[in-house]
């Protein structure tokens, strides 16, 4: 038995390490579609609250899909820019 265990833990690992390795990542800035489930806004919300949306379009790099229409996003607000009344342009 321990010898089994053992085995199924070694090829766990060689999958995982050769999916780290092989498996196409999105490119940093890469646009995202994604439709907010959660109400986000300068007025209310604040750094670190969280967030849920669904990708709206899918994201295909090289014509392969590496994330599909419907998944899940989830985050945390990082940055807040509050509105300005004159000038200024309010960012989330």
């Amino acid at each position: 038995m321990k010898k089994v265990l053992v085995t199924l833990a070694a090829l766990l690992m060689a999958v995982s390490l050769w999916a780290q390795n092989n498996s196409p990542s999105v490119p940093e800035g890469t646009p995202l579609k994604v439709k907010l489930e959660t109400t986000i806004s300068t007025f209310s919300s604040k750094v670190g609250d969280p967030f849920q949306g669904k990708i709206a379009d899918p994201v295909i790099v090289d014509g392969k899909t590496l994330i599909p229409a419907g998944a899940v996003v989830e985050g945390r607000v990082t940055k807040l820019s509050e509105p300005r009344r004159i000038k200024g342009k309010p960012t989330i």
